[in-house]
């Protein structure tokens, strides 16, 4: 199996994203979709590991978002790979961070703080997520029946995410 290295060199770019230890934008394909685009940090395959995670999640039924490989290039060359993903929430839906939902649930969870968080639990993950319900029905339909609650899909999630 091949995979196509998506130009993104003419796509506009919407703003940073800010969440992430990786540098992260917002771009506008040409047919005016919303994608997040991650760069590599460096040669270790982070892209190519986010592609295949996305395709492993696909096989076990997982919902997930599509990853593509993606790229800029400078003069025919490739300037800076990376990741591209749809923006998959709607315009009537709002993204809340996970570390927003922990300050939620916790108002001593810190906020100025991206790594080694002491904070950061299992159990105050599961708190946080506990009255969250599951994905819609169109991403859950070939999700194995035991996943029944939002923990459970974080759980597959996490594992691929790791």
């Amino acid at each position: 199996m091949s995979y196509h290295v998506i130009d993104v060199t003419g796509w506009k770019v919407l703003h940073p994203e800010q969440m992430g230890s990786k540098a992260k934008h917002w771009l506008i394909d040409p047919a005016n979709r919303q994608w997040l685009f991650k760069q590599n940090k460096s040669d270790a395959g982070e892209d190519w590991a986010e592609v295949i995670a996305a395709r492993l999640c696909g096989l076990l039924g997982l919902p997930h978002v599509e990853y593509k490989l993606a790229a800029s290039f400078e003069d025919g060359k490739e300037r800076t790979p990376g990741v591209i993903c749809p923006n998959i929430v709607d315009r009537s839906e709002q993204l809340i961070q996970g570390n927003v939902l922990l300050r939620q649930k916790r108002p001593t969870y810190p906020q100025d703080r991206k790594r080694k968080i002491k904070e950061y639990t299992v159990e105050a993950v599961v708190e946080a997520m506990g009255s969250m319900e599951k994905p819609p029905a169109e991403w859950m339909k070939d999700a194995p029946s035991e996943m029944d609650t939002a923990i459970d899909v974080f759980i597959g999630y996490t594992l691929l995410d790791a």
